[in-house]
């Protein structure tokens, strides 16, 4: 992935194969599912949205209409985009042989 995109750490990773897996969970839970702290996920999902970092948007944080101080961590295109690049590597990638 650090191919794709340039600097990128493991608690990007982390954060964004969960959206990839979990689509429309919240920050909370992203925090909880990741062992993350609270500020610490919201650096990530700032650094994913493309907020903090030279990367493309690859998730964005949507309100939730009955809580509206809370938002819902869904893929961009250019996120599925990834996801499908990353899908197709590993798919084409050698089963490790025993």
């Amino acid at each position: 992935m650090r191919e794709i995109l340039p600097g990128v750490g493991l608690p990007e990773v982390i954060g964004f194969l969960y959206v990839c897996e979990n689509e429309g969970l919240n920050l909370t839970e992203l925090a909880v599912v990741a062992r993350l702290s609270g500020p610490r996920t919201t650096r990530i999902v700032k650094a994913l949205s493309g907020v903090s970092e030279p990367w493309p948007a690859l998730i964005e944080a949507r309100e939730i209409p009955d809580d509206r101080r809370s938002r819902s961590l869904h893929l961009t295109p250019a996120g599925r985009d990834l996801l499908d690049r990353l899908d197709r590597i590993i798919a084409q990638a050698a089963p490790i042989s025993q």
